[in-house]
């Protein structure tokens, strides 16, 4: 598997995981979750996935809190949209159904 598709595969898996916690979770959490699922993955690695998810024409998640510690992100509309296959589909982002 590409690194792309790692990355594809490692979004949908966030904004699975923030749709159980409606309210958000920090990075830390989103992190430790991650590598229960096997994905060795690093905070920096983390943040840049939030970065694409939360960026311009996606905005499936919002980053309420940004500092150098913690961020603390939840799911938009567009996000939970995109999990339940409604308005459009992203090449960028895979959800395991």
């Amino acid at each position: 598997m590409d690194s792309l598709d790692k990355s594809k595969i490692r979004r949908g898996l966030i904004l699975q995981a923030l749709r159980l916690e409606i309210e958000g979770l920090t990075d830390i959490t989103l992190l430790a979750f991650l590598q229960g699922s096997r994905d060795p993955v690093t905070k920096t690695e983390l943040r840049g996935e939030l970065d694409y998810l939360a960026g311009k024409g996606k905005e499936f998640v919002e980053i309420i809190e940004r500092t150098s510690r913690m961020w603390v992100v939840r799911i938009s509309p567009a996000g939970i949209d995109l999990l339940d296959e409604n308005p459009r589909d992203n090449p960028g982002v895979t959800v395991g159904r």
